[in-house]
This record gives structure tokens, C-alpha cells and sequence, in this order.
């Protein structure tokens, strides 16, 4: 399961609970919302199920607690992807005021009772690394404040961030979680970057991830296309064919019932991967079909 994996603990709130990783993505965020489209279309959640996150994984750990089409979160986040391209280094070296402004205006106010308890934001502490999680949030600001500090990566956020009074100077989690993984403390894990050849995680197959997609923002169709590409891998690693009844077991997911069409037993999964297949020869199709 990876090196330096002996000295990851499951953390006290999360003993006993199905646990689901999604790890940071940056600016390939959409290839974890296209996979919990899948997931959240084929699948029950286990309500105790905790959801760990860093950086740009909260936003798709968000979409399973708040009950939102992750189509619906990857629009709202689509201007300021724009936004942000247009800025000098496109956003470089920022302290990430427009993801902030963003996720107030989208998020409901009552954000922070949802999360308490089910989401645990990770992050570092600056300058010495480890983990720290935070799962339970007093205001719907301090939840937005922890998911900033997830996104603070170094060098290309201009500072660690303040967020919570206990917890001093915290950052990005990445660089820990590259030294030791949480993966072997999941029951799922969705990344970016596979660990090793034959890395059990749930990774990308037809998108080549690189550290400038993750560092700088995606041109509106290329992330349409990262999007696509997480929901097609989610169906091939859960096993989601349309003779399948089961796919694979994972702890914390309950396969859906599929509804009985013509033509016999046909997964939503495969038939809506099938119509997006359709649309995707004509890119201003495509887009149309994953935007609301």
C-alpha cells in the first residue's frame, strides 16, 4: 500500500466509520466532480461515512454532503476559472480571494451544521508538515477559511493561512500527504497522481495529469474533458457495466436499484456515459450536455 503508509492512524473521529479520500486535484478538480457524479447517480452514501479532503477534493467531498450535482458545483466554478486566467500569472503567487468570494456565494448558509461531523478538511501545519483535520466548523466563514487553507499550496498561494484559532499557520496538505498517504486508511480514495504502477486508488485512464494542469487553470473545454474522463474511469473501477448488478464492493457505497427500462436492465451510468459518447464529436454539444 505505499511507503511511509505505518505511520498514518485512522484518526479517533473516523474509527468504526466507512471513510472515503479525496485527494488534492488544484485546478483538475473536475476529474473528482465527474467521478462523484458517478458515485452519487449510482450509489447510497453511508450517512455516517466520514469524507476527507484536501484542497480541490473538498469540492466534490461538498456536492456528497450537500446533496449538489457536481455538474451544477463544476458551473458555478466555471467563471472563476475564467476569472482567474485573465489575472497576471494566472492567479499565481494569489491568496485566493476570488475562490473564496465564490464559494460564500455558492454555499448555503447552513453549510457548516451539514459538514460538522461528516467532512474533515486536511491540512498542514507551517513549517512542520503532519496532518491536522478539522470536522466540526462554528460558522459557514471558518469552513470556507479551512477549505482556502487546503488550496494553499506553497509557492504558488503567497502565504500560509490563519483559519481557525487553535491550529496557528496551516497550508496545503499535499507535500504530507506525498510523504505518507492517507490511502491506506480509506476505503476509497480518488487522486490525481497514481503512488506506484498498479496503485489500487481510483486514478485517472485517459488524461495524462501533469503539474501544470494542477497548478495553473484548465481552458473551459479542456476541464469539460477532465470532467468526462472522471466519470468514464469511475464507471470502469467500479465495475459499473450494464450486465453488472453489483460492481465492486466498496465499504460505505450501497449499490442503487436500477429502474427496469426497455430493452431490459440497463445501468444509469452506462446510458448516460453512452449519450455523453454521442455528444462528445461536437465540443459545443458536449459542454451543453454537462452544464444545467
Amino acid at each position: 500500500w505505499g511507503w511511509g503508509s505505518s505511520s498514518v492512524k485512522v484518526p479517533h473521529f473516523a474509527r468504526g466509520r466507512p471513510r472515503l479520500f479525496f485527494d488534492g486535484t488544484g485546478h483538475m478538480f473536475p476529474f473528482s466532480l465527474g467521478v462523484t457524479s458517478v458515485i452519487m447517480r449510482e450509489y447510497d452514501i453511508d450517512p455516517e461515512a466520514c469524507i476527507f479532503a484536501i484542497s480541490g477534493g473538498n469540492f466534490s467531498a461538498l456536492c456528497v454532503i450537500l446533496q449538489q450535482d457536481p455538474r451544477m458545483m463544476f458551473h458555478k466554478q466555471k467563471s472563476s476559472l475564467e476569472e482567474v486566467k485573465s489575472k497576471p500569472l494566472m492567479g499565481l503567487f494569489g491568496n485566493l480571494s476570488d475562490l473564496r468570494e465564490s464559494l460564500d456565494r455558492v454555499l448555503p448558509d447552513n453549510v457548516h451544521i451539514l459538514a460538522s461531523g461528516r467532512l474533515a478538511v486536511v491540512m498542514s501545519s507551517w513549517p512542520l508538515l503532519g496532518f491536522h483535520y478539522k470536522h466540526h466548523f462554528r460558522s459557514k466563514q471558518e469552513l470556507i477559511s479551512c477549505v482556502i487553507a487546503s488550496c494553499s499550496f506553497p509557492f504558488l498561494v503567497w502565504r500560509p493561512q490563519w483559519c481557525v484559532r487553535d491550529m496557528g499557520l496551516v497550508f496545503d496538505a499535499g507535500l504530507q500527504n506525498a510523504l505518507t498517504p492517507l490511502d491506506p486508511i480509506m476505503h476509497l480514495t480518488i487522486r490525481v497522481f497514481k503512488r506506484y504502477d498498479g496503485d489500487p486508488s481510483l486514478t485517472p485512464v485517459g488524461v495524462r495529469p501533469s503539474l501544470q494542469r494542477v497548478a495553473t487553470p484548465l481552458h473551459p473545454k479542456e476541464a469539460l474533458r477532465v470532467m468526462r474522463s472522471g466519470s468514464d474511469t469511475a464507471i470502469r473501477y467500479l465495475g459499473l457495466s450494464p450486465s453488472s448488478k453489483e460492481g465492486r464492493p466498496v465499504i460505505g457505497l450501497k449499490r442503487k436499484k436500477r429502474k427496469k427500462e426497455k430493452g431490459g436492465m440497463i445501468s444509469r451510468a452506462a446510458s448516460a456515459n453512452a449519450a455523453l459518447e454521442r455528444k462528445s464529436s461536437s465540443p459545443s454539444r458536449f459542454a451543453s450536455s454537462l452544464l444545467p
